[in-house]
């Protein structure tokens, strides 16, 4: 399929048998080109897509961490709205591990997160309403921490800019906490745990004591802050960044302040000291 778009101010065709071809999801398919990335919809799309007016407001936004499109793309030699296909976004280079976030000096990942908001106040003063920060599938460890795939956004025109700022941020918080807190997907983390406090795991089912472990930094965030609003996760990420070193230090020391107090009568705390003795 031949496409055009720009790429570093000029305009350039493309055929996507020559690309590689990165991702592929309900809007359409990823496909690599130097250091962009290029979204070509499908046909039939299976959930929201930008339009292309959403895509000429968003690519004029400056933002950082949260990356939106720099340019649209079709499919034909004529750049319209019939012949809009897609569109164009910076590539995060060198992708590592998400799991390894958990050893990031503090101080880097609260600079991290100021970038963060900083992206937040500069999308919600342009109307924009961000989505889907939460999926894992569009959150980019490289050493910094990145959100991709903005084809949930939309301008919330009717909305003050504080209204959409308090929504863009609580989305921000939530996912951040469920990223860099969240154990689902970090099983060898619960291991590393188990084995620096000396305590025999190799008979333990790591998986089936996820829901247990995960009670334990639940309670910790509501002894500092018991009020519901998802927005105060994020304070309390930056609590923790501030008394700890790395989140990994964090998570070890309240792990042995719940398993090693004798006075700690809490079911789920009682249940778990059970299976890992």
């Amino acid at each position: 399929m031949q496409i055009l778009t720009e790429y570093k101010n000029r305009l350039i065709k493309l055929n996507t048998h020559r690309l590689k071809k990165v991702g592929n999801g309900y809007e359409g398919n990823v496909y690599k080109y130097k250091d962009i990335a290029i979204k070509l919809y499908r046909k039939k799309p299976k959930k929201t897509v930008l339009s292309y007016n959403e895509v000429i407001g968003l690519k004029y936004i400056d933002t950082q961490r949260i990356l939106l499109p720099i340019s649209a793309v079709h499919s034909s030699n004529l750049f319209s709205k019939q012949s809009f296909s897609g569109y164009s976004t910076n590539l995060v280079q060198d992708v590592k591990d998400i799991k390894f976030i958990i050893n990031i000096d503090s101080n880097h990942l609260y600079n991290e997160i100021n970038i963060l908001e900083n992206d937040i106040r500069n999308l919600s003063n342009n109307k924009v309403k961000i989505n889907d920060l939460w999926n894992i599938k569009n959150f980019v460890f490289n050493g910094n921490l990145y959100f991709v795939d903005p084809g949930s956004y939309y301008f919330k025109k009717d909305s003050s800019n504080s209204d959409i700022f308090d929504e863009n941020m609580e989305e921000l918080s939530m996912a951040l906490y469920q990223h860099l807190f969240c154990l689902d997907s970090n099983l060898e983390y619960i291991g590393a745990e188990l084995m620096n406090m000396n305590i025999e795991h190799s008979n333990v089912n790591l998986k089936s004591i996820l829901p247990l472990i995960g009670k334990i930094y639940e309670d910790d965030y509501h002894k500092h802050f018991l009020k519901s609003n998802k927005k105060f996760y994020l304070e309390y990420l930056k609590y923790i960044l501030d008394k700890y070193e790395t989140i990994s230090n964090y998570k070890l020391n309240v792990f042995k302040e719940y398993i090693t107090d004798s006075n700690n009568d809490a079911i789920y705390v009682k249940n778990l000291k059970k299976i890992i003795k």
